[in-house]
């Protein structure tokens, strides 16, 4: 991606937190020297890029909107997804890279730049079933979702989380954080390389159960209610699948047998496995039956 030397500087200064828990002293003097190897100037601007990686964070970061504003680029819009100002190409560079894992069948492990953000955030990843059934959670769209991606080491969300808000910008896609916070600023992909990692680990069931599978199929039926949102946890929201698959197939809506794993289609309908009693409404094969 093509980008001008004022964009970089702006990128340099939406990634540096005001937050100095998360401050860098080198980021923004890199930047700086940086941006006069590219040819801009100011005199904020060279002052910052001969100060020491041993100055406090604070006062670099001053210099570095000084140098915006001498400069006429526009400070970073921190309430914008992605630092993007409105009316402008201005936004966060995608500049960050995603890599995504499923570990054990438990959790969604989320590296961004080879860093674990699931670890650094609230602690450890969501259950697969919360981020990917039925939807998957993570496919951007133009309009902001908040996501969480991210639990407390105890297994619950509503403990401990870290939340993104992933939006779809113009070819980009950004993620920023709310909550438990992974890093000092929020992070931006290309678009292309994002789709397909995300289409990659949804398409991947290699995680589910017999358990999962069945309630994946169920909520796959038109006319479900929806489910509650992520912090219900997987447990719950599988529950749930299973109370209306069963209040379905009672109502002689779908048809079920009696295995433990998905059995092929009956009529075109998905025939799923569930224990306790249930009814069939399968030709030949009504009836009820109690299941272990």
């Amino acid at each position: 991606m093509e980008t001008s030397a004022e964009h970089r500087l702006y990128d340099a200064a939406a990634r540096c937190p005001a937050d100095p828990r998360w401050a860098d002293p080198a980021r923004p003097i890199e930047a700086a020297a940086q941006a006069l190897v590219d040819g801009l100037d100011s005199p904020a601007l060279r002052e910052l890029a001969g100060e020491p990686w041993s100055a406090r964070p604070g006062p670099l970061r001053r210099l570095l909107l000084d140098a915006l504003e001498e400069l006429g680029i526009p400070n970073p819009d921190g309430t914008s997804p992605g630092h993007r100002v409105s009316g402008t190409s201005y936004a966060r560079l995608p500049t960050d890279r995603l890599r995504l894992e499923i570990r054990t069948g438990e959790e969604v492990l989320i590296h961004v730049n080879g860093l674990e953000i699931t670890e650094a955030g609230a602690g450890m990843g969501m259950h697969p079933f919360d981020l990917f059934v039925p939807a998957n959670q993570l496919v951007a769209t133009s309009e902001p979702r908040r996501v969480i991606v991210a639990r407390c080491t105890c297994g619950e969300s509503g403990c401990g989380s870290t939340e993104a808000t992933i939006t779809r910008d113009d070819g980009i896609i950004h993620w920023d954080w709310s909550v438990d916070v992974p890093l000092g600023h929020g992070v931006t992909f290309e678009a292309p390389a994002y789709d397909a990692e995300i289409a990659r680990i949804g398409s991947d069931r290699s995680w589910q159960r017999p358990v999962d599978t069945a309630s994946r199929l169920v909520l796959e039926v038109p006319g479900l209610p929806p489910l509650p949102d992520q912090g219900a946890g997987a447990a719950c929201r599988r529950d749930i699948a299973y109370s209306s698959a069963a209040a379905r197939t009672l109502a002689g809506n779908v048809p079920f047998d009696g295995g433990r794993s998905p059995r092929p289609p009956v009529d075109g309908r998905p025939a799923l496995a569930f224990r306790g009693r249930l009814v069939t409404t399968a030709p030949g094969r009504e009836g009820s039956r109690r299941f272990r």
